[in-house]
């Protein structure tokens, strides 16, 4: 049986799976091409990656290959092995299921990190630079693709938010008659973010940063601050500051070094962020 093929962005997808994660880098800005070229193996056989993706940052540096499979064969997984032996190929399926804005916690890696250690090992950096070791694509604090490893100190770099509203754009994306995933939430929310972190401003999901004013009022007679610190601080992600103060003073000794040089606590930091009382 055969997937019917998906038309969208100028660009006419072998499958609707395809099409999602087109939605996803296009959400994301990632600057993306659809099957630009294909390839003779060392055995004599041919091989189409499905996407070739530009301006990764991290362990993957510059360009990366993707493939997209719902499932994958003997062969398949052959071809695509063959071609890891010369560039870096990412192994993706199904869009992970979006866990929505509102969770307090949204650990938007944990769909992939259920998956990147069974055959074919999706989500993996073993097609990548032959490491078996999870390998979840993000959008780092500078607002750049990444892959980012399965532990808390890579995840730390990672935008948890922006990865949230892509995937919700990707799932709910429809292609008939008349509608577009450029109309979601999700969407439009996630490349506003990624500007805004490309550009070293605060990132929120509303379009201007909420209490921002407020909280530079505040914290003037509670200790040193300028819009440097400010900005560092927005681009810190979720309510870590409110739940795990020991987790949010070693990304903050990480993003911010001297920063418990100043006066600012933890709690302030938080209120300083969000326009909160500490």
């Amino acid at each position: 049986m055969k997937a019917i093929e998906t038309y969208w962005h100028g660009c006419r997808f072998r499958s609707r799976l395809e099409a999602r994660w087109a939605v996803v880098f296009e959400s994301l800005l990632i600057d993306w091409e659809y099957e630009p070229e294909g390839f003779v193996l060392d055995d004599g056989t041919t091989y189409l990656p499905d996407f070739l993706l530009h301006g990764f940052d991290g362990r993957c540096k510059g360009d990366l290959y993707v493939e997209v499979k719902g499932s994958m064969t003997d062969e398949d997984m052959h071809k695509v092995r063959e071609f890891s032996k010369h560039k870096p190929i990412y192994i993706v399926t199904d869009i992970p299921v979006y866990k929505g804005p509102v969770n307090p916690e949204p650990h938007w890696y944990e769909e992939m990190e259920s998956k990147c250690y069974t055959w074919p090992y999706p989500y993996n950096f073993e097609t990548v630079d032959g490491d078996r070791f999870g390998a979840f694509l993000g959008i780092n604090l500078y607002g750049n693709p990444e892959l980012f490893g399965d532990d808390s100190n890579y995840l730390t770099d990672a935008h948890t938010w922006v990865m949230n509203a892509a995937f919700e754009a990707a799932s709910t994306a429809r292609f008939e008659h008349g509608e577009s995933p450029e109309k979601s939430l999700g969407y439009g929310t996630a490349r506003d973010v990624v500007q805004k972190l490309r550009h070293g401003l605060p990132a929120r999901f509303s379009k201007e940063p909420a209490g921002q004013n407020v909280g530079k009022k505040r914290m003037q007679a509670k200790g040193p601050y300028n819009d440097e610190k400010l900005q560092l601080v927005a681009l810190l992600h979720g309510d870590v500051f409110a739940k795990d103060h020991s987790f949010a003073r070693k990304m903050l000794d990480k993003k911010w070094p001297g920063w418990r040089d100043t006066d600012l606590s933890v709690e302030q930091v938080y209120a300083l962020k969000y326009g909160n009382e500490a």
